[in-house]
């Protein structure tokens, strides 16, 4: 990628579509030190880890740059979100952005849109349905067309993490997946019209908390923990019941 490209930014729109509240778990977070390379990072437990981790699947999107959409560096990380029919010559006006408010922008837009899209494909598990990536585009992410590869494997990985939920490709013609249960873990959870969600979450929570304790952890302890996941004492949650 030529110096000029790298300079070439876009600042994201404003009014990102909010995460739905039901889970509230995502918060975005800038990386600790100046050398690190400008990744989208979220707190949310639905979305562990940064991008940086997420390998970019080749039939999920358009061809990358030769960094790969797993490293994200700032100047990369604006020119993905760059639209293909803006001119190159607005670009060079507005030079390249090194504003901290604007990369705080771009991290917790991204990371919004890994949330959207791993809660859009919750409800695809739940209803028992195929998704296509034209959908995906269509119905969540939007104006962040040149992100997808990133946005998909992130949100992918973060179901499979938590939910014990893989996302495999049925039909590469069409870009169709279908969502089933890995690791074979089994999973339980009836949340009420036979709509089932696995638990194997909460359960690798709880047993790596005792295994950290010693083997041994308190009740509190646990519960701090759950509370990560935004599961409460006494509190009905939305997903996990």
């Amino acid at each position: 990628m030529s110096s000029e490209q790298k300079s070439q930014h876009c600042k994201p729109e404003e009014g990102v579509e909010a995460q739905e509240e039901a889970l509230g778990l995502v918060g975005a977070q800038a990386p600790t030190t100046e050398e690190q390379e400008a990744a989208v990072s979220s707190s949310s437990p639905l979305v562990p880890g940064t991008l940086e981790e997420v390998p970019a699947a080749e039939s999920a999107g358009p061809p990358q740059s030769p960094q790969g959409a797993s490293a994200l560096p700032t100047t990369i990380s604006f020119t993905c979100w760059r639209q293909p029919n803006e001119g190159s010559s607005s670009q060079e006006e507005e030079g390249p952005s090194t504003s901290p408010d604007a990369e705080s922008l771009f991290r917790e837009a991204l990371s919004n849109k890994v949330d959207e899209l791993a809660h859009f494909l919750l409800r695809k598990y739940r209803a028992k349905e195929l998704v296509t990536k034209a959908e995906m585009l269509e119905r969540v992410i939007k104006n962040y067309k040149r992100c997808f590869p990133v946005i998909f494997g992130k949100a992918s990985e973060s179901l499979k993490m938590i939910f014990g939920i893989d996302v495999k490709e049925v039909d590469p013609a069409s870009n169709t997946y279908t969502l089933v249960t890995c690791l074979g873990l089994s999973y339980d959870g009836l949340l009420g019209n036979n709509q089932i969600f696995p638990k194997t979450g909460l359960l690798i929570i709880v047993l790596g908390t005792i295994a950290m304790e010693g083997d041994s952890a308190s009740e509190e302890e646990i519960w701090e923990e759950l509370g990560v996941m935004g599961v409460y004492d006494g509190r009905e949650h939305t997903v996990y019941g």
